[in-house]
């Protein structure tokens, strides 16, 4: 992972922390950890439980200026998230466009599977950010911080 990717993780775990603070008992996160070849991949970034759903998010972020490479997400990655959603879980790919103008898309992972056939087919190895616009939400910015919560609350 990269450092770019590790400051987006913190990003995200402070923006959980807000909605943990908003919702109170209705809101549970944690960081699920990675055995690092040590044992199994784990099978996202985070867990969350929202007024009951569970939540599991993975996170990814791009300094690619226009489009999101497929090759940063895996297919162990993708595999779990979709396993996880035909069990009942809201999984969720959320893209951080790193470059100016930042945003972050995010993307029911069903979704996010659409979108990358559609893409392939076209004979594209990645995804503008245009179309992660348009199939998925955009989070706004906040007094400068992230909202996550259209994510828990699309």
């Amino acid at each position: 992972m990269t450092h770019r990717g590790k400051w987006f993780e913190r990003e995200f775990a402070a923006g959980l922390g807000r909605l943990k603070a908003k919702w109170g008992d209705d809101f549970f996160y944690t960081r699920l950890l990675d055995a690092a070849g040590l044992g199994p991949r784990s099978i996202a970034d985070y867990m969350a439980i929202c007024h009951g759903l569970t939540h599991l998010i993975e996170c990814k972020s791009c300094s690619i200026q226009t489009s999101f490479p497929f090759s940063y997400m895996r297919e162990h990655q993708e595999q779990s998230l979709l396993e996880a959603a035909r069990a009942g879980a809201v999984s969720v790919v959320v893209v951080k466009k790193a470059m100016r103008p930042a945003a972050i898309y995010g993307l029911d992972i069903e979704i996010w599977m659409d979108v990358k056939e559609r893409m392939i087919e076209a004979g594209r190895s990645s995804v503008p950010y245009s179309e992660l616009e348009k199939a998925g939400v955009t989070l706004p910015k906040v007094d400068g911080e992230w909202d996550l919560e259209p994510i828990f609350n699309p």
